[in-house]
Order: C-alpha cells, then structure tokens, then sequence
C-alpha cells in the first residue's frame, strides 16, 4: 500500500481495511480469465464475447452505482468479487448445459414379425 499512499493519508485506512474484502475476489477472477481464454482458443467467439462483455461491463458498471449505496465502502470493494463469483457460476453453468445430450425423442424401431 505505501507505494501509492502515505499511511497518514485519509485513504489509507479505507485501502487497508478495503484490500482483503477486494482479494476475496482473486480466485474467480484468474479462473474467469483462463475459462474466456479457452473459449477464444476453440473459436468459441460469441461465447467469449458474451462473457467477457458480461464481466466487464454489464455486470460490473451497475454494481459499482448500486453495492456502494447499500453496503457503504464495503460494497465497493466486493463490486469485483461478487460480479466475477457469479460471472463464474454463468461460465460454468453454460459450458454445463452445452455438454448435456440434446433431449431428442427416442427413435422408433419397426419390428416386423416374420
């Protein structure tokens, strides 16, 4: 931390006590990352893009206006871990649904009796 601030500084108080809530993220974050990255690597674009746009944008941007103004500075910090936990969970549960067998009616088989 004191690479970017003095510890006399006002912030530093809310960085201290606001960096372990932000790390709580870190997990979700790297396997978000390596998880779009193999997507790219298949030629999954649509998938990676969707993804990747979800995490960056769509769910990030409306939960750093709306976790800061019910959960204080503490929403601030898990802004980031909570929007890359459920990314995760729509990652996975997407790939999950992708790899079930598709649902197609049982063939009919033609017995003939001789």
């Amino acid at each position: 931390m004191s690479i970017f601030l003095v510890n006399s500084a006002p912030a530093w108080s809310i960085a201290v006590d606001g960096l372990p809530w932000f790390a709580l993220g870190i997990t979700c974050f790297t396997l978000n990352i390596v998880l779009i990255g193999y997507e790219q690597s298949m030629e999954r674009a649509s998938s990676a893009i969707a993804h990747m746009l979800l995490r960056g944008m769509l769910l990030l941007v409306p939960a750093f206006v709306l976790l800061p103004t019910v959960m204080g500075n503490h929403g601030l910090w898990l802004t980031v871990p909570i929007t890359e936990g459920i990314v995760t969970v729509v990652i996975l549960t997407h790939w999950w649904l992708c790899r079930q067998p598709s649902h197609k009616p049982a063939e009919q088989h033609s017995h003939t009796h001789v």
